[in-house]
This record gives C-alpha cells, structure tokens and sequence, in this order.
C-alpha cells in the first residue's frame, strides 16, 4: 500500500472514531452531567472542564468540517476522470459535506451572539451534528475508495489535529465525571434524579456511565492511532519498514 493510501486511511480513521466518541457521549454521559450537574457545580476542577467542554466541542466539529470540504473538494475538482457520470458523483460527497457546513453559520451566529443576540435553533443544531456526524462515519469509506491530491491530504490532516485533541479532552473530562459521580451513594444519586425530576434511562445509571467512560477511552486511542498511522504514513516509506522487518 502506498504512503498515501496509509494516509487517507488513517485519516477516514480519525473520522469516523470522532463521529463513535461524539455518538457514545450524548447516548451515555450528556445525560448524566444534567442530571448531576450540582455535583459538578460544586467541584471547581470539573465545573472548568464542563464550561470548556461545550466550546471544545465546537472547536472539533468545526475543525472535523474543514478537513471534510478539503478532502471531498480535493476529491470533486481533480481532472482525472472523463466520465462526465463519474464527474458528477464526485461531487456528491462535496456537496453533502455542504450542508453542515450552511447550518454552521445560522447555529454559530445565535450560539456566540454573532450579529446580534438569538436563540439557536434546534433544527439547525440537528441538522449541523446529524450530519456531520453521518458524514464523518462513511467518509473512511471514501477515502479508501479514492483518489485525492497528496497535498489536499497533508493539508487535511492539520485540522485533523485538532479533531484528535477534542476526543482526548472529552475523554478525560468523562473520566473525571465518572469518577466523581461513581463515588456517590444510592440515596444521593436518587435524590438528585427526584430534585431534578430526571427520569432514569433503562437500567442501572452506573452502568450507563461505566459504558460511556470505557467507549470513550476506546474510540479516543483509536484516533490517537489513527493520528499516529497518519503521522507514518507521511514520515515513513514502506521501503523503512521492509528494511526494518528484515532486521
């Protein structure tokens, strides 16, 4: 396989562990935070990293956006192909990475006041996650299957930085909650689900976080070596490795 394969490889690898740690926090710890959010009012360490956590968020999504309309433009605007059919899907997985991209600017103008104060609307959120996260989870797929630039995908890789850096931060702010929630009794844990007029997700709570904290600290080393793979595939020939084997 060739360096550049490695490197789109690695790189649909990074993608779709964002899209499965996103996915696996709003199923399993999003929930809880709500419900125990006094727990981490009252510690300020976590109060910090749950301010931050929103914003950091932000950051990967939007940093997983731009390095999807770089590769699938890549992909769109190459002049390989004279199949005017072949053409014309190229350009598919371009404009659907379009569509986030569109509701980004309606979701971040009201989440940050730009232009003026308003309320973000729940659609544009939806739409703006769902199908980034969508597109994240099927463009390895693309990746493997295509042609891109080599340029357009060593450029790509920078914001993929960024995106690796928010799974290690969302990992270990769900450790950190886990564990101080973890620590509570059965009374406290139901009292706050009363005060709170939470209702319980099927199940025991503590089994729901204990999942959340071991699929997050899963899909976060996997990206960490999709990153590392990514990194390889750029610094290191096959030749290197042959040679290395052959010692």
């Amino acid at each position: 396989m060739s360096n550049m394969k490695r490197l789109a490889s690695a790189e649909g690898m990074i993608f779709w562990t964002f899209a499965c740690v996103v996915i696996s926090y709003f199923l399993t710890i999003s929930y809880h935070t709500q419900v125990f959010r006094s727990l981490i009012a009252d510690n300020p360490s976590l109060n910090t990293l749950a301010y931050q956590a929103p914003v950091m968020s932000d950051i990967q999504s939007v940093a997983a956006l731009v390095s999807g309309i770089l590769l699938t433009a890549g992909l769109a605007f190459q002049r390989e192909s004279t199949i005017f059919i072949r053409k014309i899907l190229k350009f598919i997985p371009f404009v659907l990475f379009l569509i986030p991209g569109i509701s980004s600017f309606a979701y971040f103008r009201c989440r940050y006041g730009i232009g003026g104060a308003c309320t973000v609307d729940a659609g544009f959120e939806a739409i703006y996650f769902g199908s980034l996260l969508f597109l994240s989870l099927i463009i390895g797929q693309i990746l493997i299957r295509s042609v891109i630039p080599d340029k357009i995908l060593r450029l790509a890789l920078i914001p993929l930085i960024v995106v690796v850096l928010g799974s290690i931060f969302s990992m270990v702010f769900s450790l950190y909650f886990g564990s101080t929630a973890l620590q509570l009794t059965d009374l406290a844990a139901e009292n706050l689900f009363v005060l709170g007029n939470f209702s319980k997700l099927p199940g025991e709570w503590r089994i729901w976080v204990q999942t959340g904290i071991a699929l997050q600290i899963l899909f976060t080393l996997l990206s960490v070596v999709g990153l590392f793979l990514a990194v390889m595939a750029i610094f290191v020939k096959p030749r290197d490795l042959i040679q290395k084997k052959k010692r």
